[in-house]
């Protein structure tokens, strides 16, 4: 199957703030990703807040440039390709934003969000496309909202806008960040499937950043699990969530009731999330893990194929 998006050693890496901090330390927000996302699939990024998985999300979406890799999307890259060719590719490529609150010009109507990045990428369009993505995404009828501003619209209305605005370009790939994580726990599932059924309807490749394990499962073909700018685990949606193999992966599934098959407390993990220097060797989760030995500390254990497409990174294997 032909690949749409391709990611290679992507790293992105930030000055610490602060008048203290030394001039050769920087912050790892992206360590060395690699990742492919054929046409048609979803795979997601999964990882708590400061893993790096929505630094990785606005790279591919064009907003944040990294630090060194590449990122090529049906074959061009991203960010070393004429101005031309980057331009015609931003259209192809569109961002589902998670807060429906602030991501919307609260200045413009619902017509005029949606007609912006198609005035934006230069794509001809009449009154009759905008009508039929707001039927799409549940706004029905769509005259009535049409000439509605934001602050006249619920949450859920906000972010069907939002998922109008990222389809009615027909993009071929879409990064959803966290796309109901501001939603109620209600309307959460209906807002996958509408999205789910977009993207099948379209063939269009996704990449669903999620800080839920749960929400990936649903939706996704494979999860790749992040951790501080690294994948620890990767492979087939199944087989990270019933068949978890790194600790960090077996905490995000344990975290989930009814999800995998973890028994409670069979895992631990010690602390918070912290930022990833310049100055950590070895495993980077070690600090947090209950089973660290004492090479956790000096070697990196690396992505290694455990099973059938199913990879981990770390020394138990």
């Amino acid at each position: 199957m032909q690949e749409v998006l391709k990611i290679e050693n992507l790293k992105k890496h930030y000055k610490p703030r602060g008048r203290v901090a030394s001039r050769s330390s920087y912050i790892k927000a992206l360590d060395g990703v690699n990742l492919l996302v054929p046409e048609g699939e979803i795979h997601s990024i999964v990882g708590e807040t400061g893993s790096g998985k929505s630094t990785l999300g606005r790279i591919v979406a064009g907003l944040v440039e990294p630090t060194e890799g590449r990122v090529t999307v049906n074959g061009i890259d991203m960010f070393n390709s004429s101005r031309d060719k980057v331009r015609d590719l931003r259209k192809k490529v569109q961002i589902i934003f998670q807060d429906p609150y602030g991501s919307l010009n609260p200045r413009f109507t619902v017509k005029k969000i949606i007609e912006e990045p198609l005035k934006l990428n230069h794509v001809e369009f009449d009154r009759e496309r905008i009508t039929d993505i707001l039927r799409k995404v549940g706004l029905t009828p769509p005259e009535d909202y049409m000439n509605r501003y934001p602050h006249e619209l619920s949450g859920g209305q906000r972010q069907r806008v939002s998922i109008a605005r990222s389809f009615v370009v027909n993009p071929s790939f879409v990064v959803a960040d966290e796309p109901v994580s501001m939603l109620d726990a209600s309307m959460r599932v209906s807002f996958l499937d509408l999205i789910a059924e977009i993207q099948r309807e379209r063939g269009i490749s996704m990449i669903l950043i999620s800080h839920d394990i749960s929400i990936a499962y649903y939706l996704s073909r494979k999860i790749n699990v992040l951790y501080l700018g690294r994948i620890v685990e990767y492979g087939n949606a199944d087989d990270v969530v019933n068949d978890a193999m790194h600790p960090y992966t077996k905490a995000l599934v344990q975290s989930v009731p009814k999800l995998g098959k973890i028994e409670e407390k069979e895992v631990e993990i010690k602390g918070n999330i912290q930022t990833s220097s310049s100055s950590i060797s070895g495993c980077k989760f070690r600090d947090r893990c209950m089973f660290a030995m004492e090479k956790c500390a000096t070697e990196d254990p690396g992505l290694k194929e455990v099973k059938k497409d199913h990879y981990v990174a770390c020394h138990l294997y």
